[in-house]
């Protein structure tokens, strides 16, 4: 199995584990705790982004100094928490819209509606420490 698609398939792996886990705790039917909801989505979401990138680059950071190595941590952390703070942000805002229109099936339209967002993340970010893997000079 070459390196490329054994680290692709722990991101996928590392992705899966985030959409599962922010499906779940979406579509538990609890509408007093909305921002504990989010602070976890974006944890989770912001987790997910820097294992994706540290499975790609963790052998790379051995070669680099401190200065540069923060550079790139403080990169991710700042690119993974915004994305995933707004994604939150977002699906907790539709948790009361969504619920009132469907009620109890409601909090499982969240819950896929939480995963697929996830999942939009951990790809589009997969699919960006996939490139930038490939294409980075050795």
């Amino acid at each position: 199995m070459s390196i490329l698609h054994h680290k692709r398939k722990q991101a996928s792996i590392a992705i899966l584990a985030a959409v599962f886990g922010t499906g779940v705790v979406t579509a538990t039917p609890t509408p007093d705790i909305e921002v504990s909801k989010q602070v976890f989505l974006t944890i989770a979401n912001v987790a997910m982004c820097a294992i994706v990138w540290n499975i790609y680059f963790d052998e790379e950071l051995s070669k680099k100094d401190v200065v540069s190595i923060l550079l790139d941590l403080l990169v991710v952390t700042v690119i993974s928490a915004f994305t995933a703070y707004v994604t939150a942000k977002g699906i907790t805002t539709l948790i009361n819209d969504v619920t009132s229109w469907l009620g109890v099936i409601g909090w499982m339209v969240i819950g896929i509606i939480a995963g697929l967002a996830t999942s939009l993340l951990g790809i589009g970010w997969a699919s960006y420490c996939d490139d930038l893997y490939r294409h980075q000079i050795h």
